[in-house]
């Protein structure tokens, strides 16, 4: 599979998610997130867009949100180009502008315009290489049986040089920084029971990881799916299974009905493309929440209400946290410095 196809969008299957996210983080130590999402999940397709801006950290406060925006619309809406490889709806386009190296030109913009962001994306990895989850041609299937009772794909470009501008209530911000893209699809993705997402952006490395955990007793093929990437000097370092992301001091939400962490460790060992033993195991407290979003609040209510009822209850809560993770690589410690973005979403209780 070549990266032109790894990037097309299918929107070809029922009962499914299928979607692109950008998670940028600027060298002034503000975080960006854009999302075109397109679901088959109820009576007919939808589309949602979504942006948002959080300020840098002050001495009084971290990271926190300044600004965000949902647009929900009909499926029709979504406008594809015939390469399949860039899109558009009512007030979002993602462009995939060439391949050599991979860039994407961003644009989201609010209809009163009160909120601006142009952006343009640019991997660092050479050849246009896009990362996609080991599995087969980047999917994971729930159970051996080629994908009917569901399954994720996921292709990403783990580190990215962003440029561009986004503009609040009249007041520009550099989005100059580093930022990392992900399409992924879900089919079924009721049938995952939580979902783990980490960006770490430094000045040299990224380190991503993406793991998602299957409720027991259904017959799947595996418990958890953990898969870590770690870019050093324009390149993918390695590519990692051997991982795992375990929540901490977990105390019940009674909003949401989930338990949520006070903090996460990550574990991970593997080797290196230069076949180089590597390490990693840190604890991260989660102490500067950005966001709790019911993820059905922007559909119709008789149609979040039956999904609630009958399907899932999905909300995502994430954080913005200034780590230094030090990852050991053969005799050498590579330390990734910044602000390490997490993202869990919850669907069932684990």
């Amino acid at each position: 599979m070549n990266a032109h196809s790894r990037l097309e969008w299918k929107l070809s299957y029922s009962s499914a998610t299928e979607g692109q996210t950008f998670y940028i983080s600027t060298a002034s130590g503000a975080f960006i997130l854009l999302q075109m999402v397109y679901s088959t999940m109820s009576w007919s397709p939808t589309v949602q867009a979504s942006a948002r801006f959080y300020s840098p950290p002050s001495n009084a406060s971290g990271v926190r949100l300044l600004k965000d925006k949902t647009y929900s619309c009909r499926g029709s809406s979504l406008i594809l180009s015939n390469d399949r490889l860039s899109v558009s709806c009512e007030r979002m386009s993602i462009e995939l502008a060439h391949f050599e190296p991979v860039t994407f030109k961003v644009s989201f913009h609010s209809e009163d315009g009160d909120f601006k962001l142009d952006l343009l994306l640019v991997s660092v990895l050479e050849g246009g290489h896009v990362v996609e989850m080991v599995g087969n041609q980047g999917q994971v299937n729930f159970k051996n049986d080629h994908g009917e009772s569901g399954f994720v794909t996921s292709h990403f470009l783990p580190r990215c040089v962003v440029s561009g501008s986004v503009v609040v209530n009249g007041q520009r911000h550099d989005a100059k920084g580093f930022g990392c893209f992900v399409h992924a699809i879900q089919h079924y993705p009721q049938k995952c029971g939580r979902w783990n997402f980490i960006s770490l952006q430094g000045e040299k490395e990224s380190l991503l990881i993406y793991q998602f955990e299957m409720p027991d007793g259904h017959g799947y093929a595996f418990k958890t799916m953990s898969q870590l990437c770690l870019v050093k000097n324009e390149r993918v370092e390695m590519v990692c299974l051997d991982n795992l992301v375990s929540h901490l001091g977990r105390q019940m939400d009674h909003k949401s009905g989930y338990s949520v962490p006070s903090a996460i460790h990550i574990r991970s060992h593997g080797r290196n493309v230069s076949d180089q033993a590597v390490k990693m195991g840190m604890r991260v407290a989660l102490t500067q929440p950005l966001d709790r979003i019911d993820l059905l609040n922007e559909l119709p209510i008789l149609v979040r209400k039956v999904i609630q009822t009958f399907i899932s209850k999905p909300y995502l809560y994430s954080w913005c946290e200034n780590v230094t993770s030090t990852i050991c690589v053969g005799d050498e410690n590579v330390q990734v410095k910044g602000n390490m973005f997490i993202e869990i979403s919850f669907l069932a209780e684990m």
